[in-house]
């Protein structure tokens, strides 16, 4: 395993960063923008998102986000929050063997 990673990053079911075509990293923190598969979803409602609000004012994002083609393919709502209480939100890019289609 890459030492470079943190256990977080080697243990990731989603993302092989040794793997993908982004130099062999996860993806730094950004703006991004929502996928147009991701977006197929509907969003959540006002009282499912003040609940991901609370969790995750409490105890931070627990799963990364998932980006392919530089745009958020899940995660959005967690991106989004995160990013409105200025805290940080974990990563990763698709497994370029894995069909975004079928991800979602």
């Amino acid at each position: 395993m890459n030492e470079s990673l943190t256990p977080q990053q080697q243990s990731d079911p989603y993302s092989n960063p040794s793997a993908n075509s982004h130099g062999g990293t996860v993806p730094s923190e950004g703006t991004y923008e929502q996928h147009p598969l991701s977006a197929a979803f509907p969003a959540m409602n006002d009282e499912e998102l003040q609940n991901l609000k609370d969790s995750i004012d409490v105890i931070g994002v627990q799963n990364p986000i998932v980006i392919f083609e530089d745009k958020i393919l899940d995660g959005w709502h967690r991106y989004i929050v995160a990013t409105e209480l200025g805290l940080p939100c974990p990563a990763v890019y698709l497994e370029e063997d894995m069909d975004p289609r079928d991800f979602v």
